[in-house]
């Protein structure tokens, strides 16, 4: 399993962290997603033999969110 955190800008409220968790989710392989729209980041925790970040950061982004690994 590996842990990374992502900034993601465009987040305004509680509901875009609702929106980037579950696209994360979305993608097989992630087990966890936790949105802090105050600072803009991203946690997530997935398994690497499953998916990678790129597929994750995709999904986000296709969501109207752009991504940035930090």
């Amino acid at each position: 399993m590996a842990i990374k955190t992502i900034k993601t800008k465009g987040m305004h409220c509680p509901s875009c962290e609702r929106i980037i968790e579950k696209a994360a989710l979305s993608i097989g392989g992630v087990k966890s997603a936790k949105s802090d729209f105050i600072n803009e980041k991203t946690t997530i925790e997935f398994d690497e033999s499953i998916t990678d970040l790129n597929k994750i950061t995709a999904a986000i982004d296709n969501k109207g969110y752009k991504c940035e690994i930090i």
